[in-house]
């Protein structure tokens, strides 16, 4: 006999019961990840004050909260796709955890930009809107998006919006990301030439390769949608702006 085919609406319900926040109502969850996060972020500036800027508490807590917080969304990133290569590395129940973490990280990193760099200066900060010129104009689009992000990341905003509505409007991460990416790929290179840079680099690299084997295995499987088609679609775009963004560097000899 033929197995029946779940229907859309079962997708969606595995779909919220995988997003949902049952992890956060389990005791010492969110203390365990805060006490993770907050030990993550004190290595990368560990890293930093120890061995890059040696001494520069300012430098290397601007980079060390930087990296730590675009590695952990590159992590909530690609957790996605995982689950469409073998079930048991669905981990789709974490990414929420990642994501707010990287958030908060990013934002602390922010703040110490703008009073340690800029003196709250924002039109320093805002010398050129050219966002290939002036590669804060990348990263204030990701933190804009992120922060909507994160004001609807919990199961009260799902219950408000509806789940399909929720997840269209969760999807801007991927726009997000492409914008943190082109951020930090731009803003200072030779800052990145370091361990702690290329952890980030490849948590990027094997998240833009997941996402990618993720849609290209659900056309081969018949399986693909047009979300499927759209998110394949932006990721080569990102990849087209990767090389934009790359080029044009060269060309400024930045």
């Amino acid at each position: 006999m033929e197995t029946a085919k779940p229907s859309l609406s079962d997708s969606l319900k595995q779909d919220f019961h995988e997003l949902s926040g049952e992890l956060w109502g389990k005791k010492g969850y969110l203390a365990k990840a805060a006490f993770l996060t907050a030990f993550f972020a004190a290595l990368e500036f560990a890293y930093q004050y120890l061995f890059v800027t040696p001494g520069d508490a300012d430098f290397s807590a601007i980079r060390g909260f930087a990296f730590a917080g675009a590695t952990l969304i590159g992590v909530a990133v690609s957790l996605g796709p995982l689950a469409n290569f073998k079930q048991a590395w669905n981990f789709v129940e974490y990414r929420r955890t990642f994501g707010v973490a990287g958030f908060l990280l990013a934002c602390v990193h922010v703040s110490l930009v703008m009073a340690k760099i800029f003196n709250f200066n924002l039109g320093a900060a805002y010398y050129s809107l050219n966002p290939f010129q002036n590669p804060i104009i990348f990263g204030s689009l990701a933190l804009s998006i992120f922060f909507l992000l994160f004001l609807t990341s919990t199961d009260w905003a799902i219950g408000k919006l509806g789940f399909r509505n929720w997840k269209s409007l969760h999807r801007l991460i991927y726009f997000a990301y492409i914008f943190s990416v082109l951020h930090f790929i731009q803003i200072n290179p030779p800052a990145i030439q370091n361990l702690g840079g290329y952890l980030l680099l490849a948590v990027t690299f094997v998240g833009m390769a997941f996402q990618l084997a993720g849609y290209a295995k659900k056309v081969t499987s018949g399986k693909a949608g047009l979300g499927t088609y759209f998110g394949a679609g932006i990721t080569l775009l990102a990849l087209a702006l990767f090389a934009i963004a790359f080029f044009f560097k060269r060309a400024v000899g930045a």
